[in-house]
């Protein structure tokens, strides 16, 4: 596989710029970058890596060392000081979907598209393949924790990858397999061309760019059509099948469709996982993967991070300790929202749910305003924490808004506003709060409250 010696990320910290990081580094390039001091998940993950992060952006961190520099797109504009200066010294400058093309285009892609579970069925597909001991690469938007990484690479054992390929009647390709999490914003994924394309499911996102539904929804028409004409498979869930219209498609013989046939004895909650798990089981057959083999895998599947992860936060108090159960969820868009709940609820039947969420990006706080609303009452109690404003936007439709269309929600402008105006219920209500679950739901930095809780506990021990 052909690979840059000498690379520089600029916004390395990101999920999928730190992924891609990590994988570079592991198939021997010399790699550091540079991002805002904010700490982010993938920190721990790149330190354990030691990978070098430099703070900030400066011109001056551009130097002749480099044979590629790779840039966020997040910071892929004429305000970024370096990626100016690399413009301006005649680097070969690549955005990361580029980047990732680059080595995706180059194995046996499989490519994971959808407005949801695409992050989870990444990582179930994964594990099947690092089950089956396949050589393989992953690029997962989250940290897997079976692995407690975003990025995997699995280079072949050469006999045992003979004997395997021998035994699944030589359907598996002598290249690596290469799975990635493909994202539709901005169209994306137009960069990769897989042999297997599996799409989830298709729920209009992303309204800043894709104006109109029908926008949306013709960004994946246009994927599947590159990948069948480029000789690869369609997976698709049925009801992607009914909103991409494609009963009469041209191309039918490459589209397979699934729905949830089997169920799998899963570790993660929720029917939407029992989806995600027949989609990457569809996967791994056409890949002639065995049937126990793909069974073991998925249902030693743990999950990835802030996919309805478990915390427990140990408060000290007038000589009392109380224990509160939090579950953090990434959950940003009005079904992921409403789905998450329903699990939750179905699991923990004797419990009451506390919400605590954080919209990300004020169009689409404001596109799917009734909708946030709707999927928000299926929880007890409501609070709203100001919309996550990301490098997309500054300004614009507050999430205070539909704060006051919930009965006794309440809004708080910061996550530190929120964490004090809980800690303060935590301890008025001690006994009231052995019967709640608090769920931080949303894109943003909403997962924070839970150590900004804590901080409050140890300001007033």
């Amino acid at each position: 596989m052909k690979i840059a010696k000498s690379i520089y990320f600029i916004g390395i910290k990101g999920a999928g710029m730190s992924a891609l990081a990590l994988i570079y580094k592991k198939l021997g390039a010399t790699v550091l970058g540079s991002d805002v001091q904010e700490i982010f998940f993938s920190d721990d993950i790149l330190k354990k890596e030691k990978i070098k992060i430099l703070p900030g952006f400066k011109a001056e961190n551009i130097t002749s060392d480099y044979d590629l520099i790779i840039v966020s797109n997040a910071y892929l504009n004429n305000k970024n000081p370096e990626y100016v200066e690399a413009l301006e010294k005649g680097y070969e400058v690549l955005s990361y979907p580029e980047a990732v093309a680059t080595l995706f285009n180059q194995c046996f892609g499989i490519a994971v598209a959808g407005s949801h579970g695409k992050t989870t069925t990444s990582g179930m597909i994964a594990e099947i393949l690092n089950y089956a001991k396949l050589p393989f690469i992953a690029l997962v938007g989250s940290e897997i924790l079976n692995v407690k990484s975003n990025a995997i690479v699995k280079t072949p054992n050469t006999k045992l990858f003979t004997r395997i390929r021998h035994i699944l009647n030589k359907r598996i390709p002598s290249s690596p397999f290469f799975v990635l999490e493909a994202d539709e914003y901005k169209e994306a994924f137009l960069n990769y061309t897989p042999k297997i394309l599996l799409i989830t499911n298709i729920d209009w996102d992303h309204p800043d760019y894709f104006k109109k539904e029908i926008d949306y929804i013709n960004a994946f028409k246009k994927f599947i059509q590159k990948t069948i004409t480029n000789g690869g498979k369609v997976i698709l869930f049925k009801d992607a099948l009914k909103t991409l219209g494609l009963y009469n498609f041209q191309g039918w013989t490459s589209i397979e469709v699934y729905d949830r046939e089997l169920k799998f004895n899963l570790k993660v909650a929720g029917e939407f996982n029992q989806y995600n798990a027949n989609g990457a089981y569809k996967v791994a057959k056409k890949l002639g993967i065995k049937d126990f083999l793909i069974k073991e895998a998925l249902e030693k599947f743990k999950g990835t991070r802030r996919r309805m992860e478990k915390h427990y936060l140990d408060i000290n108090y007038l000589k009392t300790r109380l224990r509160i159960f939090f579950i953090d969820d990434y959950a940003h868009h009005p079904t992921e929202i409403a789905e998450t709940l329903t699990a939750i609820k179905q699991k923990f039947k004797n419990k009451k749910i506390w919400v605590f969420f954080q919209p990300h990006t004020y169009s689409r706080t404001k596109a799917y305003f009734s909708q946030f609303i709707k999927a928000l009452q299926l929880a007890d109690k409501v609070s709203i924490v100001e919309t996550f404003a990301s490098a997309r936007e500054t300004k614009g439709f507050s999430a205070r808004n539909i704060s006051r269309k919930i009965k006794g929600a309440t809004f708080h402008k910061t996550i530190k506003d929120a964490a004090v105006f809980l800690f303060r219920f935590i301890i008025d209500s001690r006994n009231f709060m052995k019967n709640y679950i608090i769920i931080t739901m949303g894109a943003g930095d909403i997962n924070k409250l839970i150590n900004e809780v804590w901080k409050q506990s140890k300001q007033n021990a």
